[in-house]
């Protein structure tokens, strides 16, 4: 239906949308008998290639024969129309990729059951193909490699480490989405030049619509919370980065509150670990469902950070990030359309001004909060 730069393009397309921002990146799918490759560069899908090099057709032409010596001259032959890409990131789409990212995952008891957005160190990577290639089917079995994808696991895992020495990509990241997706979104961005505005995230926009009913409400715990983060971050010695994650903690909030109000915490994150995906690294998954799952309620656990450590920042961060969030959630108790009230941030306070009798809501419920940051809250 489509020729192979086409097909290149709608899986580049995907990636740059769905994938975090990625500055300079090259899209690898490998399929039966091609593989297609996308540039990005600054969500911009700059150029499509499509070669004659799938995992079926090596394994007829060579593996079936023994000959891998011939796979890797057909392979770099085939490589040369890579010879002036320079990119930083590498980006893995469809079944042989995902594949061994899973076995990866599994290998590694990876915490989070997310494949999309997995992130695979470049060494550990190589070393896991030249693994892959040196075994038979009885040790693919050891290896967490599924029996469907035993007879074309070892003609993929050469053509993607051919690839990898080529290119030498600083990161490594797999794509949950392809051409099914990069389609969708062409037609759907047809008006955007196939991409997102900078502002919207289809992720966060389908939790908000599918669980919270007062989206403005929710928006307003987000914006709260960032002013607070931007008050306050330098003396807490917290990274600016972090001001996303507070930011969409916030509006994700509520979404618990769909499910069952007394237990609100513990379903929005769960929520957001299973369905915030699309552009958003697993670290800054795992951080906004921890903030969103303890905010308002107590110190994060040291044993959800022990079990998260390698996705989570210092438990220390955590806390400061949650109680960030608290105070957001407390202030907005009486529940204004707008913010109402003023804040200011100054030796280690964090001064509230407004003289509405209901504002008295909102101090009681700042009080009640667990502190787990190094600043006060007054209200004048």
């Amino acid at each position: 239906v489509i020729d192979g730069k086409k097909e290149a393009y709608f899986g580049g397309v995907a990636a740059a949308n769905l994938l975090i921002p990625l500055k300079s990146a090259i899209t690898v799918d490998i399929g039966g008998g091609s593989t297609e490759f996308a540039l990005i560069n600054n969500k911009e899908v700059t150029d499509s290639i499509s070669l004659d090099l799938g995992a079926v057709r090596l394994k007829e032409l060579f593996f079936d024969k023994g000959d891998i010596d011939g796979a890797k001259k057909y392979i770099k032959e085939q490589l040369t129309s890579l010879d002036n890409v320079n990119v930083d990131t590498l980006v893995g789409i469809g079944g042989t990729f995902r594949a061994i990212a899973s076995a990866l995952q599994i290998k590694n008891g990876y915490p989070l059951e997310k494949l999309h957005g997995y992130e695979i160190d470049t060494k550990e990577f190589k070393k896991f193909l030249e693994t892959i290639l040196e075994s038979d089917e009885k040790k693919f079995k050891k290896l967490n490699i599924k029996e469907d994808r035993f007879d074309v696991i070892k003609p993929g895992s050469l053509i993607l480490y051919e690839i990898y020495k080529k290119l030498s990509p600083k990161k490594i990241i797999v794509s949950g989405v392809g051409v099914r997706e990069g389609v969708f979104l062409a037609d759907l961005l047809r008006n955007q030049n196939h991409k997102f505005p900078s502002n919207f995230n289809p992720s966060v926009r389908y939790l908000q619509d599918n669980f919270i009913r007062d989206v403005k409400f929710a928006n307003l715990i987000g914006k709260l919370s960032k002013k607070i983060f931007e008050l306050c971050y330098e003396d807490l010695n917290l990274k600016y980065e972090y001001k996303n994650a507070v930011y969409t903690a916030g509006k994700l909030f509520p979404i618990g509150s769909y499910i069952h109000y007394f237990s609100k915490n513990k379903h929005s994150y769960y929520i957001i670990q299973a369905n915030l995906e699309y552009g958003f690294s697993h670290k800054d998954i795992m951080l906004i469902a921890t903030i969103a799952r303890y905010a308002k309620r107590k110190i994060p656990s040291q044993k959800h950070c022990q079990k998260y450590s390698s996705l989570l920042p210092k438990k220390e961060v955590v806390d400061k990030l949650s109680y960030i969030v608290s105070i957001a959630i407390a202030l907005l108790t009486h529940r204004p359309k707008q913010i109402d009230f003023d804040i200011n941030y100054k030796d280690k306070k964090l001064i509230v001004s407004n003289k509405k009798s209901c504002m008295r809501v909102s101090k009681e419920a700042v009080e009640k909060l667990q502190k787990s940051a190094d600043f006060d809250v007054e209200f004048i």
